[in-house]
């Protein structure tokens, strides 16, 4: 996800490591709650 820029490292803490989204991964964030939303509601529809 940090090659494809949707995430970025920020610092390393007691060997975790602290990553943060940036806003093309806001925005992919987006775009996917959207689509799963429009397949629930299919479901929901369908049942």
């Amino acid at each position: 996800m940090e090659k494809d820029n949707v995430i970025h490292f920020v610092c390393e803490e007691d060997k975790r490591k602290i990553y943060q989204i940036t806003d093309l991964g806001l925005d992919v964030l987006q775009t996917e709650l959207k689509r799963i939303e429009r397949l629930y509601k299919i479901i929901q529809e369908e049942l």
